[in-house]
């Protein structure tokens, strides 16, 4: 049986914690300076999460494929959209219901096929960009990983080519970073998705590239600091260098770090209770956040007193936002994944055996 790996944990849980401070302190209504200097760079954790997921979704593809000699890629997409398409669909319509009776907004069908991130303004469910990034990246991605990696020996690494698209696709954007709105020139799929396809591509070396993976993990520090280098070049840069560059050089620098602890021994934390919990419900977290924080600030109004018990109590209700949505809405729906389309548990032919060994 796998183990899980705790320090992916405490990535996960560092993740979706930048992504909540991010937008706490974005929004809170009396100015904190101090510490919107620190979360500013929050909104990143979505990157890191697109490396975290990349490895998940790699790692699941060569677990099948080296277990049985194939991988039912039909199958796979759909077990994945049952995985995380039923609690986006359920925080949609709570957030639509919350904007309905606000604003009478009609609703956008585009949210029904994950196309709201190729909108030029992303006019409610701002977060919910990223997961069309995922949803797109799990429909295409596993067949030309597959494609790729398993029927041409080495050219594995041709996997990192489309991985600089993203970067050649926001080059020829032009003035794409004035854009007033946040939309389609930070959110669309094809200009976002190089953090998923590296993840994936570490992936493999991890599961089926022991000698490559050993380079890897020798020199990840080394990689590490250079991308740490070229993150803060890309940002000094400013304006259309930022722009074409920042993501890509983030994107590296989650890539190595992910390398550095993927498989070590847990660091200081990464054990606890908290960070499992926090790991576990990441993704509800994530999908009721701003909702919660909505919620709290509409209701505490703008206020400047007591902000900094204000900001324990919204904190709170994130929390608690999080677990009710994770007990009630997540748990049950990975439940009926399993009882409608678990995973394969068929033995592999004799025939398919010889297909099973490693491809060094």
């Amino acid at each position: 049986m796998r183990t899980r790996d705790s320090n992916l944990d405490l990535l996960r849980s560092a993740a979706i914690l930048m992504v909540v401070a991010y937008h706490v302190a974005g929004r809170w209504p009396v100015a904190l300076p101090r510490l919107t200097a620190f979360t500013q760079y929050g909104e990143h954790g979505v990157d890191l999460f697109f490396v975290l997921s990349g490895w998940l979704i790699g790692g699941l593809l060569w677990r099948e494929h080296e277990k049985f000699g194939d991988v039912q890629i039909v199958r796979f997409i759909c077990r994945r959209a049952l995985r995380t398409v039923p609690p986006y669909l359920v925080a949609l319509a709570i957030f639509y219901l919350g904007i309905y009776l606000a604003r009478h907004e009609p609703f956008d069908w585009g949210y029904l096929l994950f196309l709201q991130n190729y909108h030029a303004n992303i006019s409610y469910f701002h977060i919910s960009w990223s997961l069309c990034v995922e949803e797109h990246f799990y429909l295409v991605m596993p067949v030309i990983a597959l494609a790729i990696s398993t029927r041409m020996g080495r050219a594995h690494t041709l996997l990192l080519i489309p991985a600089l698209f993203p970067t050649f696709f926001r080059a020829l954007a032009g003035n794409a970073f004035l854009a007033p709105e946040f939309g389609y020139y930070h959110t669309a799929t094809h200009l976002r998705y190089e953090g998923l396809l590296l993840g994936v591509w570490a992936s493999f070396l991890f599961q089926k590239h022991s000698d490559a993976w050993r380079i890897l993990r020798r020199i990840a520090p080394f990689g590490l600091a250079l991308s740490l280098a070229a993150l803060v070049g890309a940002a000094a840069l400013g304006g259309r260098g930022r722009y074409t560059f920042f993501y890509l050089a983030t994107a590296l620098t989650f890539l190595f770090l992910l390398v550095c602890v993927a498989g070590r021994k847990p660091l200081p934390g990464a054990t606890s209770r908290v960070v499992f919990w926090i790991a576990s419900a990441s993704y509800s977290i994530y999908l009721t956040h701003t909702l919660a924080l909505d919620l709290a600030l509409r209701a505490a109004g703008r206020s400047s007193s007591l902000a900094a018990f204000h900001l324990l109590t919204v904190s709170g209700l994130i929390v608690v936002a999080g677990a009710l949505f994770y007990s009630l809405v997540e748990l049950p729906s990975l439940a009926l994944r399993h009882r409608f389309m678990p995973g394969r548990t068929n033995a592999p032919s004799p025939l398919r055996e010889p297909l099973l060994r490693k491809r060094n």
